[in-house]
């Protein structure tokens, strides 16, 4: 019985460290490439408030908005490495950082030092959502993108 008892824990630790191993694999596999943000589901999927912030907007605000969400395109690679790119006034603006998998579903990326985490969804067969799980300022919260085709 004493064996039994010293057992099951141990049994358990494996098991569930197991999972979490297969679940990291996982999302790893899905999220490790080249995404090109998705501007259509961006804009299908903004909130009552961000949507009446956007349509306030400048025509000319409006369209470097959209070129800067449009033009977004994050790299994940296996290694862990982060980078990210996009247009704003004409202007290319490049980052770089760290990825890893964090809870459950849900990935960090660091950004010279700063830590930003994000749960990962599905969106439609090639896509990807990524959901902030913190308080954010600006017109854009959550990001929806493509797998880019290499």
């Amino acid at each position: 019985m004493k064996t039994l008892i010293l057992f099951l824990p141990l049994t358990l630790f494996l098991f569930s460290s197991v999972e979490a191993q297969e679940a990291f694999k996982d999302l790893q596999s899905r999220i490790v490439g080249h995404w090109q943000s998705d501007l259509a589901s961006l804009k299908n999927k903004r909130g009552h408030g961000e949507s009446m912030v956007y349509e306030s907007l400048s025509e000319r605000i409006k369209a470097e908005v959209d070129e800067a969400m449009a033009s977004r395109e994050f790299f994940f690679s296996k290694d862990g490495g982060f980078a990210a790119k996009w247009i704003i006034g004409g202007n290319v603006v490049f980052v770089d950082g760290t990825w890893y998998a964090g809870e459950k579903e849900s990935i960090m990326i660091e950004i010279q030092g700063v830590k930003s985490e994000y749960l990962v969804h599905a969106n439609g067969p090639d896509g990807l959502a990524l959901i902030p799980q913190r308080a954010r300022h600006g017109l854009v919260h959550e990001l929806y993108f493509s797998k880019k085709k290499e």
